[in-house]
């Protein structure tokens, strides 16, 4: 365990999830999608709370989101042409769309919100 890693204070909370991340690379100033590459890890997942949701654009303030506290270094979506890593959870699918780094605790805090299928 590293230094002020917050993984034993998760505790009983954590959770195994499962995603998917999409991999590629910038061809010519475009992005060219590989087959994704499947995610698995633990997590903490709560209900994204209205302070949460600020990171969020004006428009998606009101999508169902949710947050995920994790030791696993997930990745948010860069732009219109690429997708951050999309989450497994209670049978929906959920793209991460921040994440911010705690220092304190060494964890991640990672707010997705609800696609639809």
């Amino acid at each position: 365990m590293a230094i002020n890693d917050v993984t034993e204070a998760f505790g009983d909370w954590l959770e195994n999830l499962t995603g998917t991340r999409q991999t590629g690379a910038y061809v010519n100033g475009r992005w060219v999608a590989d087959p994704d590459a499947d995610l698995n890890f633990r997590g903490v997942v709560q209900n994204a709370t209205p302070q949460d949701l600020l990171v969020l654009e004006e428009g998606q303030r009101t999508t169902e989101a949710i947050k995920i506290h994790t030791t696993f270094e997930l990745v948010a979506q860069i732009s219109d042409d690429t997708q951050g890593d999309i989450i497994n959870y209670k049978s929906a699918k959920w793209q991460v769309y921040n994440v911010a780094h705690r220092y304190i605790g060494n964890y991640h805090k990672a707010i997705a919100i609800k696609r639809e299928v």
